[in-house]
């Protein structure tokens, strides 16, 4: 691990943050998270506190826990991070709630169905978006054999997330 993050530092991910991102100067991203993959949206919220932009999750209706859960865990486990992420719930066609979302983020990260990305990328005009929209993965297997581990870790790939998930 030591190898492979020794060229992480504060100006590496400020550049990664800035152009895959947004400003430097971000004081806020808005995360809408999708409720068919939980942790879909986990990389992207690591990006932006580790480039120093605190972040509010906005998870599925049905999907609060998990988001609510790790903000805690956060908060419990790195207390410097904690007060950086918050996490509500509400269902994408609250619209009051959608753009009380937006109202102060700079940046908005949203992973969904393309529909829902697309809607979620016109609200939210003036700020960068990183849109995720619906994914479909595939493995191509030569003719020469293939060792048991390889063909049981793509039917685990294959499987996670009830099979609606990208590895």
């Amino acid at each position: 691990l030591d190898a492979a993050f020794c060229v992480v530092d504060e100006r590496s991910l400020r550049g990664w943050w800035e152009r895959d991102g947004g400003p430097v100067t971000t004081r806020l991203t808005a995360q809408v998270w999708a409720g068919t993959v939980l942790t879909a949206g986990v990389p992207a919220l690591w990006g932006s506190l580790l480039a120093g932009v605190p972040a509010l999750i906005k998870a599925s209706a049905g999907q609060g826990a998990f988001a609510a859960l790790l903000a805690r865990a956060l908060t419990h486990h790195a207390p410097e991070l904690g007060p950086t992420v918050g996490a509500v719930g509400f269902a994408r066609s609250d619209a009051r709630s959608v753009a009380a979302l937006l109202a102060d983020a700079e940046v908005l990260v949203a992973f969904g169905e393309d529909a829902a990305v697309e809607a979620l990328r016109e609200l939210a005009k003036g700020r960068s978006v990183l849109g995720f929209g619906h994914r479909v993965s595939a493995a191509l297997l030569g003719e020469e054999p293939v060792q048991d581990s390889v063909l049981e870790g793509l039917a685990r790939d294959a499987l996670a997330h009830d099979g609606l998930g990208c590895l």
